[in-house]
């Protein structure tokens, strides 16, 4: 059998429209402007048990008051406009991760005793992104934000409301502690257990977005039926993996449910998690193996 080929020749069209929309289309801005205000300031920090026992001092840099900075939140195509006061003897350089900053306000140092405005620009996409120092030691990378000057953006898209109907936020920040800056307990760590290098912090934000408070006893406490937004942010040199017993959520992504987030070296994210299963449980969080690992609590009721 013989086959006969027919060469097509395609019409060339210089009027289509292009079917694949731009992926990198920013949205259009809100005009909305969101302000908040970045007190940083020397201050010490301690990792405590429940039971109030101390396992590490850590003397590195509050903001507002606090180990890890509040929770910057906005609507996508909203502007945030953060006052940066620098009340330590150190030049703090604080830039947007996800964020774009506003090319008339980039300019992101505040020097000692100095106050700056930058504005970031959250027309890019929603998610949950963070914002950090900059600084480089000769002994170690990211020093200051590893030592606190670090802090978690969320950028909330209209449809999640609809979808979700977020009743809790909670922040589960997993960090690699800058080792110079921490003093630790070893009447109560062993130390030849890995795990004293790294903590887990966890906190809560209110549905404003005006208060972040980072819960010293490791303990956050949810009404049952409560959907809450979990954001998460892995920051050092290690991976991190996080667990929370007797739940499962959702990947927003995928539409899976999961039980595990894992985060690469300064990577953040989010899920939902309906709070469905009353009780007391352990969060977990993992750092290349099962030894190196922190607990906190999330309690039910």
């Amino acid at each position: 059998m013989l086959l006969s080929l027919t060469a097509c020749t395609a019409q060339n069209d210089d009027t289509a429209e292009p079917t694949v929309p731009d992926p990198f289309e920013p949205v259009e801005p809100t005009g909305v402007v969101v302000e908040y205000t970045l007190n940083i300031s020397s201050g010490d920090w301690t990792v405590q048990r429940d039971d109030g026992a101390s396992l590490a001092e850590v003397d590195g840099y509050h903001i507002n008051g606090q180990f890890i900075g509040p929770t910057l939140v906005c609507n996508l195509g909203d502007t945030l406009s953060v006052e940066v006061v620098n009340d330590t003897d150190v030049t703090i350089n604080l830039v947007p991760h996800g964020l774009h900053a506003n090319s008339e306000t980039a300019r992101t140092e505040a020097a000692p005793g100095e106050t700056i405005t930058v504005e970031w620009e959250a027309t890019e996409g929603a998610g949950t992104f963070y914002y950090a120092a900059t600084h480089l030691d000769e002994a170690y990378f990211d020093d200051q934000a590893l030592s606190g000057v670090l802090g978690l953006i969320v950028v909330k898209a209209e449809i999640e409301d609809e979808l979700y109907n977020p009743t809790h936020m909670i922040n589960y920040v997993m960090l690699d502690l800058y080792e110079p800056a921490v003093a630790f307990n070893w009447d109560i760590l062993n130390p030849a257990d890995e795990v004293h290098n790294f903590t887990l912090v966890p906190q809560t934000v209110d549905l404003a977005g005006e208060l972040t408070d980072t819960q010293e006893g490791m303990s956050v406490i949810a009404s049952e039926g409560d959907i809450a937004r979990v954001n998460v942010l892995a920051y050092g040199e290690a991976v991190h993996v996080l667990q929370i017993d007797g739940h499962t959520w959702k990947d927003l992504g995928s539409r899976q449910t999961t039980d595990t987030w894992v985060g690469a070296p300064a990577q953040s994210g989010h899920f939902y998690v309906k709070l469905d299963n009353p009780g007391t449980w352990r969060v977990g969080s993992a750092v290349d193996d099962r030894r190196m690992y922190m607990t906190s609590w999330l309690l039910v009721q």
